[in-house]
């Protein structure tokens, strides 16, 4: 699998994804987050924040975008709608 700089512009400390194991172009990506004590420090439940889990979403959702013929595209998350965490 490429490099995931080499996919996104995100670095250290607001890249989020660690590992891209899956991707099927335009469709879905399955990625990695190693989660550390120190991630979920000021989160009420010690658990990874919900901001950083929807920002990891959010890349794994530009990987899924990549593309070698789309290299000079932009792609971009709009929203996400009735987003909910139980």
């Amino acid at each position: 699998m490429k490099d995931i700089r080499s996919i996104l512009p995100h670095r250290f400390p607001f890249l989020l994804i660690d590992k891209i194991t899956e991707v099927e172009e335009g469709k879905r990506a399955v990625g990695v987050k190693l989660i550390s004590q120190h991630d979920c420090e000021g989160s009420p439940d010690a658990a990874l924040p919900r901001g950083f889990i929807l920002e990891a979403m959010a890349q794994m959702s530009g990987a899924a975008l990549h593309s070698e013929s789309r290299s000079n595209g932009l792609g971009m998350l709009a929203g996400i709608d009735n987003g909910r965490f139980y």
